[in-house]
């Protein structure tokens, strides 16, 4: 009897084992398939990338998570896939470029992109904070989003406006910071050539802040034309929160995010792009949800 249980087992094992290889082997197949498609289609550097892709760590965390749910669906392990299954359909969702880049041109597509040629004359234009960091030593470099300051120096430099505003200040937490996100850009305008008496600074923990205080200094202030400049994502909540200050300024975009998006399937592997547009989209969705 227990001979037989024992030859049952073994048999069972066996089979469970070939069922493991035989998915294993489509997992495979399929890899196999996208890669000579997408050589065919895109040539061998477009393949590099999605190998590159796959082993860089956002890559690497969903092949784990896609191997790990697979052999948990196929071995019906419910209570531990359907949550798994769950959670690696986050995290490819939130993660992919495709989802990403179609997350923030929702809400770039509201404010083209400026073409100084066709800017009017303006009186003064506002930057807001975030297009710079600095280190402990008072230097001033750009940020990711540092386009927003050269946008706003090549403007002076055109002879758009005579006069250009930054806005921030020294974050707390930030031990490395020791001068604001405002003097930052003041930093680099200098360097660039435009006078420190064409820089005003405006202080600010946040846009609320920053928009609050704006429209303080506008109240002693005959009316003039100013631009407010931002990244493209962040101007729809600017705007919003400029009308709500009762400030009305005319619209700057700068620092489009949403570019183009890559061919299938390199947009469909997470990527620190792709989970960084994901939050940057979010983050502006809930500040509207939440009247900020």
């Amino acid at each position: 009897m227990g001979s037989m249980e024992s030859d049952t087992n073994q048999a069972n094992e066996q089979q469970q084992r070939a069922r493991l290889a035989l998915h294993a082997g489509i997992l495979i197949a399929v890899f196999c398939l996208v890669v000579g498609l997408s050589w065919a289609q895109h040539g061998r550097h477009f393949v590099e990338k999605i190998i590159t892709q796959l082993v860089l760590p956002c890559g690497a965390v969903w092949v784990m998570l896609l191997v790990v749910t697979y052999w948990a669906l196929i071995t019906q392990r419910k209570w531990f896939s359907l949550p798994l299954l769950a959670v690696f359909l986050f995290y490819w969702t939130t993660g992919c470029t495709y989802t990403g880049v179609n997350a923030i041109y929702s809400l770039e597509r509201r404010y083209p992109a400026v073409s100084i040629d066709e800017v009017e004359p303006l009186d003064l234009v506002v930057v807001l904070g975030g297009g710079t960091r600095s280190n402990v030593d008072g230097q001033a470099w750009l940020s990711t989003s540092g386009d927003r300051v050269i946008l706003a120096a090549r403007l002076y430099q055109r002879g758009k406006t005579p006069r250009l505003a930054a806005t921030g200040r020294v974050y707390q937490w930030v031990e490395e910071q020791t001068i604001s996100l405002a003097e930052s850009a003041e930093q680099i305008w200098t360097d660039l050539g435009i006078p420190k008496s064409d820089i005003m600074l405006i202080e600010g923990r946040n846009t609320s802040e920053e928009l609050r205080n704006l429209s303080q200094w506008m109240e002693d202030q005959s009316p003039q034309r100013i631009g407010l400049l931002t990244s493209a994502y962040h101007l729809p909540r600017a705007m919003r929160l400029a009308k709500a200050n009762g400030l009305d300024l005319i619209p700057l975009a700068a620092d489009q995010q949403a570019g183009t998006i890559d061919a299938v399937p390199l947009c469909l592997i997470p990527s620190r792009r792709g989970f960084r547009m994901t939050e940057l989209a979010t983050k502006e969705y809930l500040a509207a949800l939440v009247k900020r």
